[in-house]
């Protein structure tokens, strides 16, 4: 329970593999083939880390802490959609610098 504790945090950053299947630079020459096929590819549509970061976190936020996911660029409202089932609030979703959904984050409601 102690260790517990420590590791409740008030802000969640991740920056997981965002690629489904679809995702073909994995199997061709360049610098991610000597990366591992997990660190590309998320599933066959490419929310599986998502899915499983929104679900876990949850319980490793303090009371109004967020959560703040990196994604691919069409993966903007799948993720604020699977932020607002894992019961977070506040869900938004942002975009870069070239107007492509890049982050969702949603907060943990307080108590």
């Amino acid at each position: 329970m102690r260790l517990r504790r420590l590791l409740v945090a008030l802000v969640l950053v991740a920056t997981p593999a965002a690629a489904g299947e679809i995702f073909r630079c994995v199997d061709e020459a360049g610098d991610v083939r000597f990366e591992p096929r997990s660190a590309l590819q998320a599933g066959d549509d490419g929310m599986e880390a998502l899915a499983r970061i929104t679900a876990c976190a949850y319980e490793y936020l303090r009371p109004g802490g967020w959560l703040v996911l990196e994604h691919g660029y069409d993966q903007g409202e799948p993720t604020t959609r699977l932020l607002q089932v894992a019961g977070y609030g506040e869900v938004s979703d942002h975009k870069d610098a070239a107007g492509l959904s890049r982050v969702s984050l949603g907060r943990r409601p307080a108590r």
